[in-house]
Order: structure tokens, then sequence, then C-alpha cells
């Protein structure tokens, strides 16, 4: 008698244990989704800012090949009355307009350490490896 009621006890600890185990599995892949849900919001995030600063870079490099120089070539034209002055001016600031913008997108947007932040690689290597990471700078 004492030996079933021994058994019976176990066997109704072992089957709360499961269950207990079961809510708490479910509570943990409920935890990682919501985790993944606002990592993946952040990205999504971080990709549109990307894009709008790219998309701003873009329109600062057309106004300045396109609109500004006409404006000063008619002033320089206007001052000097030599369309070689306004041509000069023309060339140096179209230059200077598509160099300097073209050179902001390499080093902040297209260099292969921004992507390596921004995709977290760091973070993986570390996790693939087991070593303590080290943030990219």
């Amino acid at each position: 008698m004492l030996a079933t009621l021994l058994k019976r006890v176990s066997a109704v600890g072992v089957i709360w244990l499961l269950r207990r185990y079961k809510q708490v599995s479910l509570d943990m892949i409920k935890i990682r989704a919501a985790i993944c849900y606002v990592k993946g919001v952040q990205s999504a995030r971080a990709a549109a800012i990307a894009v709008l600063i790219a998309l701003g870079l873009l329109a600062i490099m057309a106004a300045g090949f396109l609109i500004l120089p006409f404006g000063l070539a008619l002033l320089l034209y206007g001052l000097s009355h030599s369309w070689v002055a306004a041509c000069v001016a023309l060339l140096a600031l179209g230059v200077l307009y598509v160099i300097v913008p073209l050179c902001i997108l390499r080093r902040h947007y297209l260099s292969e350490r921004a992507w390596m932040r921004f995709f977290k690689v760091d973070d993986l290597i570390a996790r693939v490896t087991g070593t303590t990471t080290t943030k990219c700078k």
C-alpha cells in the first residue's frame, strides 16, 4: 500500500514537473520570438534610415549637378561677361557636389565595417566560436 502511494505521488510529481517544464519552455519560445521581432523591427528601421539618407545625398547631388551650377554660371557670366569663367566654376562646383556625397556614401554606408555592424556579424561569430564579443568600431 505504501509502495503504490509512493508510485502515485511520484507519478503526480513527474506529471506536474512535465507540465511546468512545458509551460516554461513555451514562455521561453514566446520571449525568443518577441526578441526576434524587436530585432527585425530595429533592422527594418535602420535600413529605412539608411535608404532615406542615401536618397537625401542623391538629392543633394542632383541639386548640385543641375540647379546650383546654372545659377552660379549666370551670376559669373553677369559679373565677368566670360563664358570660360562660368564653365570653370560649373565644372568645379559639379565635381564638388558629386564627389563629396559619393565619399560620404562610400565611407559610411558601403564599407565592409558598416555592413558587418548592420548585420551584427560580430555577435554571430562570437556565438559560433563561443568567444566574447568585440564590437566593430
